[in-house]
């Protein structure tokens, strides 16, 4: 029984005394490629956008992206 305390106390040194491997993780925020927007619409044009959501199961997000990009390639061709 001696002997084993001995060896437990032994281990206990060594963990002690030895240096941690851990590698060190750095937290790195990953940069969102999309950005909120709140805006006022006609209600009539919010509706039709709901209907027109759930017949093509899309959701508002979608719908208004789709909006902006085609509105913004009459202008830019992009």
């Amino acid at each position: 029984m001696e002997n084993l305390k001995e060896k437990m106390s032994q281990l206990g040194d060594k963990l002690a005394n030895k240096p941690l491997n851990v590698p060190i993780q750095q937290i790195v925020p990953i940069k969102s490629t999309e950005v909120q927007l709140t805006v006022w619409v006609k209600k009539e044009l919010i509706v039709r956008a709901k209907t027109l959501a759930a017949q093509k199961d899309l959701t508002l997000k979608e719908i208004t992206n789709n909006a902006l990009e085609n509105y913004l390639k009459q202008f830019h061709g992009t």
